[in-house]
């Protein structure tokens, strides 16, 4: 349902700001979305956290083109702009909605929104809430086909949880992050993730979690940690990136990474090279 309200928006008004908790799936309807259009012949923009000039005069010199801005003014953990960089944006914006065949796209994490709207000190595109679409808002079978969805990719089968206690649980969520990324885990890791303590505290209870993998297992933490820097480790990669692997510990190998990249599934995704599934993941890590 939210991204047919972000598919109306911007039919109707050219702009759509996709707000919600951190994990509530903003990336993924914002991809969704993007796909829509380069498939239908748009030209698409892609920025992360801030727009720059460069890619502002690009848009503006072009025509039936979507600007996608994820992560906007920042991810976990506000960052901090100052007003001109605010109003610099702001101004750029509608200066691009007032072009013909250009459509913009935001999507920005509700702790972020918040800190940006109780700081500025002028109006500002964001304050127009007649673009917003909540993206935290999951009906019961959105939930349950999310929670499927996420079921049907994990790579060891477990026993299924029952969706009574699935809603019953997400239920009392505390509503820092968002429920999508709370089940992929509850899904991936259920005996240790599947708690009322992981719903209400889900940072928390992740970050002990890591603390004491690398206390009980210090190879596999330190293979994570190493995939987690590289960003993008291959399977086929025939040696590891020396400075990080060194940073990490000397003793880690090649050898090592591969074995334990396996049993790091319930972190990783995995389509021909490992990364981590989210960035949550890697905040909670680092």
């Amino acid at each position: 349902q939210a991204i047919e309200n972000i598919l109306e928006k911007l039919k109707s008004t050219k702009l759509a700001i996709c707000r919600g908790a951190i994990g509530c799936g903003k990336t993924t309807a914002l991809n969704y979305v993007t796909r829509i259009y380069k498939d239908s012949g748009w030209e698409i923009e892609w920025a992360e956290e801030s727009i720059e000039e460069s890619c502002i005069n690009r848009v503006l010199n072009s025509n039936k083109t979507l600007l996608c801005c994820d992560n906007y003014c920042g991810l976990f953990g506000c960052q901090i702009f100052s007003q001109e960089d605010l109003t610099w944006n702001d101004l750029n914006i509608w200066k691009i909605l007032g072009q013909d065949e250009i459509k913009v796209l935001i999507g920005i994490h509700e702790h972020v929104y918040e800190e940006i709207i109780s700081n500025i000190r002028s109006e500002h595109f964001l304050q127009e809430t007649k673009f917003h679409v909540d993206l935290d808002n999951l009906s019961e079978s959105e939930l349950m086909w999310i929670y499927k969805s996420q079921e049907e990719k994990r790579t060891k089968k477990q026993n299924p949880i029952s969706y009574k206690a699935l809603s019953a649980i997400t239920q009392r969520t505390s509503g820092l992050v968002g429920i999508p990324f709370q089940t992929m885990m509850m899904c991936a890791l259920p005996d240790t993730f599947f708690s009322k303590a992981f719903c209400n505290e889900p940072f928390q209870i992740l970050t002990e979690h890591f603390k004491r993998l690398s206390y009980q297992n210090k190879k596999k933490f330190q293979s994570l940690w190493y995939i987690m820097c590289v960003m993008i480790f291959k399977e086929d990669a025939k040696e590891l990136e020396k400075e990080v692997a060194g940073a990490i510990s000397e003793e880690l190998d090649l050898h090592t990474v591969k074995y334990y990249a396996e049993e790091l599934s319930p972190y990783l995704k995995y389509d021909g090279q490992f990364e981590l599934k989210h960035e949550l993941i890697a905040i909670a890590l680092f």
